[in-house]
Order: C-alpha cells, then structure tokens, then sequence
C-alpha cells in the first residue's frame, strides 16, 4: 500500500490517499489552513500508525490521521508563539484514546 499526504492543488483543500494491490484508490480531503507548523508530517504519520495499531483499515487510518493533523493545527493557531513551536497536540490526545 501507499500513502500520499499532503496534495495542495491551491483550492483551499489537502488532500490524503491510499491506494494499493488490494486497496482501492481513495482520496481524503481536509481544510487547507493558512498556516504552516513543524512536526505535522511526524504526527500525521504517528497518528496513522496508532490508528493501525488499534485495528482500524487503511482507509480509516488514513482518514483519521488527517483529521487529527488539522485539529491539531487549529488547537496550535491558539495559542502563543505556535510558529515557533510547531503543532501542539498533547491537548488531542483523547481521540487517540477513543480508538481502542
């Protein structure tokens, strides 16, 4: 399977996909958000794995872990000095908790 993250085609959406051998081409698209924050890739890829982990498809994973990303981002445009720090997601931590 593969995963592709993060597509802008500059309509105001980002785009996820999986696809694979037994897989289906499915795309995922959150709210592009007009701000930029280190460490989204690294959470965006733990997310997946946890989603995974808890016995969810590919496709929830997936879908999941996108979501989480940009909730994670807006709960960071919050708070102060959030370009310096990168993406704040200890707050969001529960949902990770609801997966089991």
């Amino acid at each position: 399977n593969v995963i592709i993250k993060g597509v802008d085609r500059e309509d105001g959406f980002l785009r996820n996909y999986v696809a694979g051998r037994n897989t289906p081409l499915t795309e995922f698209v959150v709210e592009k958000l007009p701000v930029m924050l280190h460490g989204t890739g690294d959470l965006y890829a733990s997310c997946l794995m946890a989603a995974v982990m808890a016995g969810r498809s590919l496709q929830e994973a997936v879908a999941f872990a996108g979501d989480f990303v940009h909730d994670a981002m807006l709960v960071s445009a919050e708070q102060p000095d959030f370009k310096d720090r990168g993406v704040s997601f200890e707050p969001l931590l529960g949902k990770v908790c609801e997966l089991l």
